[in-house]
């Protein structure tokens, strides 16, 4: 599972951005929030950028308490300073649409991003606006569009896991044509565009992993501007 190196090993491998508060060591290790935030501050003053997770399994979301599980996950935030706020990265995957083939709509995913974004205005509101809050929930090329035109989803987790590379390369290039047509710059990708508001989650081997990358460049025609070791 995730979350199991210290910092210092982390560091020494090179590695820059952790996941924290993942459902797996929230639900299978029993990790509670204070732990999680616990494990946000001590990523930080080692300077690594922290992913924290947070969202609602199935049974929370139909008894209607998601944005009460969402703000209790949240609540500990009030105590960092602007600064660490600002070197967060929210991330907001329903439990209950994580490699299950359900997914929230784009106007669920939207409606407790804004929420998020609002929740942490009320402790800094710069840093409310700056904050990228990215989505992950069964992500896929059929739904990829609809959840990129949200205001408040930032960044798109997902499309990873599949059983056949072919599949993979498949929803990244429709995905990536979607991306361009939404902000209208068609064929062609620059930097910003790939980096405004989309990122690759994917679990592969290294000859597949390669293939991709260079697949993508051939597809961009521009080299990935930032490549993330998580």
């Amino acid at each position: 599972f995730t979350g199991e190196v210290s910092p210092a090993m982390l560091k020494d491998l090179g590695v820059t951005w952790v996941i924290l508060g993942h459902s797996e060591r929230r639900h299978i290790f029993k990790e509670d929030d204070a732990l999680v935030h616990s494990r946000l501050k001590a990523a930080l003053e080692e300077g690594l950028t922290p992913v924290f997770c947070v969202g609602e399994k199935l049974e929370e979301r139909r008894a209607g308490q998601t944005f009460q599980v969402i703000e209790r996950q949240l609540q500990g935030l009030k105590e960092f300073q602007e600064m660490a706020l600002k070197s967060l990265v929210v991330a907001y995957e329903p439990v209950w649409a994580i490699g299950t083939g359900e997914n929230a709509t784009p106007a669920q995913a939207q409606e407790v991003h804004a929420f998020i974004r609002q929740h942490i205005a009320k402790i800094n509101s710069e840093a409310a606006q700056s904050m990228r809050i990215i989505y992950g929930g069964s992500v896929n090329a059929e739904n990829c569009s609809a959840l990129f035109s949200q205001p408040d989803i930032d960044e798109l987790v997902g499309i990873c896991g599949h059983t056949y590379p072919a599949q993979l390369i498949r929803d990244m290039e429709i995905c990536l044509l979607k991306k361009l047509e939404y902000v209208n710059c068609f064929p062609m990708a620059t930097d910003d565009v790939i980096n405004s508001k989309f990122c690759f989650s994917f679990q592969l081997s290294p000859p597949t992993a390669s293939y991709f990358f260079e697949y993508y460049m051939t597809f961009t025609k521009e080299p990935l501007a930032d490549i993330r070791y998580v």
